[in-house]
């Protein structure tokens, strides 16, 4: 089975955890979405076929990275969707992480605060 969400001018902030998580076989599109000042990452995407599509939304002001790919998580940002200011704790952090095979972030028109990181499977 697979799940599919949509997400329009919506705000998930302030929730103890990720302000959006996305587990295997599901997607979620967002558009003109604010994930701001949750406890851990902004948007956290696990597992193959797993999904994050964020257009002209803004990611910031979370505990740990703006963005988490794992195990073949998939997050494509896209007209001038911004991830920036996030782990908050660490002025120079990593702001999106991409980890395990499979995994993929796609960036068009948009930007991904100071720094990206990858790690090999």
């Amino acid at each position: 089975d697979s799940t599919y969400v949509s997400l329009h001018d919506c705000i998930s902030a302030s929730n103890g955890a990720q302000g959006v998580h996305v587990n295997t076989h599901a997607l979620v599109v967002a558009k003109n979405a604010s994930i701001l000042g949750n406890g851990q990452q902004g948007c956290l995407v696990v597992g193959h076929y797993s999904s994050l599509k964020l257009h002209a939304g803004v990611v910031r002001l979370n505990g740990m990275q703006g963005l988490e790919m794992r195990d073949g998580g998939f997050v494509s940002l896209r007209a001038h969707a911004l991830v920036d200011l996030n782990y908050a704790a660490v002025p120079l952090a990593v702001q999106a992480r991409v980890d395990g095979t499979g995994s993929w972030l796609d960036v068009e028109d948009s930007s991904v605060g100071s720094a990206t990181i990858a790690f090999s499977a």
